[in-house]
């Protein structure tokens, strides 16, 4: 069997591995920067940036309009879920896709809408993300609008309270540039001690007497000290 087929069969020596690594440092160095450079090239110039905005309606019934009962506020939270439903709609995202002179499809719209509603509340959050920040809001508001007239008209609702229409962001909210970084440079130290393991597994040069024992076992008897060509010329003369 082969010297590097033994030294895998071994348990690997942790403190030889960390030797290893430290004689390879520079190459820790190059790992890292050119998973910085990916980071910074992918994020900056590749990935197309994408823009959050974010609306919030409030739902009200019309036995509640006087006075809340913790039983109807149940029940409100219940239906809540049916709203959002009704608001990812393919009637409802129809009439916003024409509002945006179908520059968004039903596919593109459903795709990039969520309805968010917080457990035990009446609240609805619409968020829209896409490449442009206008259009963001524009969906949102056009989302509002069009979910409010259907909402009302379908469901019996008395009526929708229109906390936030939506945000205009200033700036995009994907790719999270210092968390793909951080990823990258995780990346890179995964990828310098994997080429450390495989450099450590497939060394099959002797190097010194715990070698030969450890690896082929066999007993040294002795061994002969090596000397350059140039030392042993000297020696003859």
């Amino acid at each position: 069997m082969p010297f590097n087929s033994l030294k895998a069969l071994n348990a690997i020596n942790l403190k030889e591995m960390l030797l290893v690594a430290l004689n390879k440092w520079y190459l820790l160095v190059v790992s890292l920067v050119l998973s910085a450079l990916f980071s910074f090239i992918y994020t900056g110039f590749i990935v197309q940036p994408l823009y959050d905005s974010t609306g919030k309606i409030y739902i009200q019934n019309q036995e509640s309009v006087e006075e809340i009962t913790t039983n109807e506020l149940s029940i409100s939270s219940y239906l809540a879920y049916d709203y959002k439903d009704l608001i990812l709609d393919r009637a409802i995202l129809e009439d916003v896709a024409k509002a945006m002179n179908y520059k968004y499809s039903y596919g593109s719209l459903a795709g990039s809408i969520s309805v968010v509603n917080p457990q035990y509340t009446r609240f609805i959050e619409i968020t829209v993300r896409t490449p442009s920040a206008k259009d963001s809001k524009k969906i949102v508001d056009c989302l509002i609008d069009i979910s409010e007239k259907k909402i009302v008209q379908l469901l019996n609702i008395d009526r929708i309270t229109v906390i936030r229409r939506g945000t205009l962001s200033n700036r995009p909210s994907s790719p999270n540039k210092a968390s793909h970084m951080k990823l990258s440079l995780f990346g890179g130290f995964v990828a310098f001690f994997s080429f450390i393991a495989v450099i450590y597994v497939f060394d099959d040069k002797v190097k010194d007497a715990n070698d030969v024992q450890n690896y082929l076992g066999m007993t040294l008897l002795g061994s002969i000290p090596y000397a350059s060509g140039k030392s042993a010329r000297a020696t003859k003369t």
